[in-house]
């Protein structure tokens, strides 16, 4: 069912899926919703295998089974939740020859009222469709799962514990994109561990915490979670919003321990529009996945979350918040379409999601321009750009320029007094937003604010400080692609013969700081720097043989 491709990736032979419904004992059955999944998942899936089973939690051999007779590529399985459950349909699949990472688990059992039909219908599809784009595993990026010392172990967790072997996934990266030989080392400055070697373009499984830091620093979108790429990401959101039969489509993220927390809002009638996306990496929340599903046509976005209210995260959640409402009231939104649930006090949480979704059902924003086919092109730093761009079609007010510390592009000021061209900037710039091209007329640094990450790498290279960063997007020069010519500095001529020797801004520094030393072979130095080496070298000689002890080193 699987092959590898050079040893270095685990990838999908085939497309087929088998969509695997556990009646658990009765408690699913008794509504609609079996059937109507079946049906919804048929309808948008060709190929797909459907078992309805029951009583999966005690039977879970029966998995094994069913992936022996349909011979998937993935499985999804809609059961109860459970803890221990996954890892015990794992190790039936793992004895199938089915790596685990292509198994998804979604939980019926808060969905299994008749009114929330329409929402286990979206979910199911989410994880096929997730499970569709979901293609490959890096090698590099599968460890053996390390045992949780903080777990409580009962008697009756250990019947239902997995002997199999456990596998985790871990951040990788790919070499391809990659700053790390040009010199970015933000990552590896980042981690705790000390875990990445940026140079070979390798994080050490053995060293890795598995903390996510990382994955918030990399310019270049190099370092990537397997499952959870913008394509596949896209793929598994989609089809909540698509689902027709749902009155409002509002997505909310969850991170940390949230989602056995959302289990105790699931049945409230009022957020009945409501859908979870888990992320098991805080980092992997940005402005450009917060935007995601308001322009695949969502009704609003949250994020649910576990931090201690008035904390540093908690503080850095609602920048991103503010900054993507921000965002959607240039294209037209007149309530807030993006909130931050802290969980810690669920009742105060249940009133704030009434309220938000009260809003939102009478500010329905539409689908915006942009299909899931523009997600394959959302990658690295101008997927953000040209999320905006589309937002912004139109939209007078979209000419002011924004200014939020939560902007993952940025703007550059240069000043031109104290470049000296040395190019430092361009050629360490990980994006290529910064570039300088040297012509006989002189020397240029232009700069694409649509590439631009934000890292600061220039910032800190630049050795005369000449170049300033600062939270800023320009509307107008994202939606026309435009590259800024921050500073041209004109080539000088030697005063004797003509010819071209160096910008006239390096000389200018070169001799500032000359004149600042008392040396004599200094300020002969600076007196001949308007002259070409050659001609610098046959006045050394001339001087020589006048007086060969005041002649003037060079």
């Amino acid at each position: 069912m699987t092959d590898t491709t050079a040893l270095n990736f685990i990838n999908k032979s085939q497309t087929s899926a088998l969509l695997l419904l556990c009646e658990c004992r009765g408690k699913i059955v008794t509504s609609p919703i079996v059937e109507s999944v079946r049906m919804q998942a048929r309808d948008g899936f060709a190929g797909l295998h459907v078992r309805i089973v029951d009583n999966l939690c005690s039977q879970p051999h029966k998995v094994g089974e069913a992936i022996a007779e349909c011979k998937p590529s993935s499985v999804v399985i809609g059961a109860c939740h459970g803890e221990g459950y996954d890892a015990v349909w794992e190790g039936c699949a793992a004895e199938t020859g089915l790596p685990p990472f292509f198994i998804e688990t979604v939980d019926l059992l808060s969905l299994s009222s008749p009114d929330n039909t329409p929402r286990a219908g979206a979910a199911i599809c989410s994880a096929l469709s997730h499970q569709r784009a979901f293609k490959q595993v890096p090698l590099h990026a599968i460890r053996p799962a390390r045992l949780k010392t903080d777990a409580k172990l009962s008697r009756r967790s250990l019947l239902r514990l997995s002997f199999t072997r456990r596998y985790e996934i871990i951040p990788w990266i790919e070499s391809g994109k990659c700053a790390g030989p040009q010199g970015c080392d933000l990552c590896m400055n980042t981690c705790l561990s000390k875990a990445i070697d940026p140079k070979s373009a390798r994080i050490n499984r053995s060293e890795c915490v598995n903390c996510g830091l990382c994955l918030s620093k990399c310019p270049t979108g190099a370092l990537e979670v397997p499952g959870f790429r913008p394509l596949e990401i896209g793929a598994a959101i989609a089809p909540m919003i698509d689902s027709g039969a749902m009155r409002s489509r509002i997505i909310i993220f969850t991170i940390g321990q949230s989602p056995s927390a959302w289990h105790e809002l699931a049945d409230n009638k009022a957020l009945q529009g409501i859908l979870t996306f888990h992320l098991p990496y805080e980092n992997l929340l940005t402005p450009w996945l917060l935007l995601l599903p308001l322009t695949l046509g969502a009704d609003g976005v949250g994020v649910f979350h576990n931090h201690p209210e008035g904390s540093s995260r908690e503080g850095k959640l609602k920048e991103m918040i503010e900054f993507t409402n921000t965002l959607m009231n240039r294209s037209g939104a007149t309530e807030k379409t993006a909130e931050v649930f802290n969980f810690r006090n669920i009742n105060a949480v249940r009133i704030t999601l009434e309220e938000f979704c009260h809003k939102l059902a009478h500010n329905r924003i539409g689908k915006l321009p942009v299909t899931l086919s523009d997600i394959s092109y959302l990658e690295g730093p101008k997927s953000f750009s040209k999320l905006l761009k589309q937002l912004w079609s139109g939209n007078n007010k979209a000419i002011e320029p924004i200014v939020h510390i939560a902007s993952p592009i940025a703007m550059i000021n240069l000043d031109t007094d104290k470049c000296s061209t040395c190019g430092l900037c361009a050629d360490r710039c990980p994006t290529g937003a910064l570039k300088d091209n040297n012509t006989e007329r002189g020397y240029s640094l232009t700069f694409e604010h649509a590439m631009c990450s934000g890292c600061g790498i220039c910032e800190n290279m630049c050795p005369e400080k000449a170049l300033h960063l600062f939270r800023r997007i320009e509307p107008n020069l994202i939606s026309g692609n435009v590259r800024l010519e921050l500073g041209f500095f004109p080539i000088e001529l030697c005063s004797s013969c003509h010819s071209p020797i160096e910008t006239g801004s390096r000389s200018q520094i070169l001799s500032q700081r000359l004149n600042k030393t008392n040396s004599l072979a200094f300020a002969g130095l600076n007196r001949s720097l308007s002259l070409c080496q050659q001609c610098r070298r046959k006045q050394i000689f001339a001087s020589a043989r006048k007086d060969p002890l005041k002649s003037e080193v060079c």
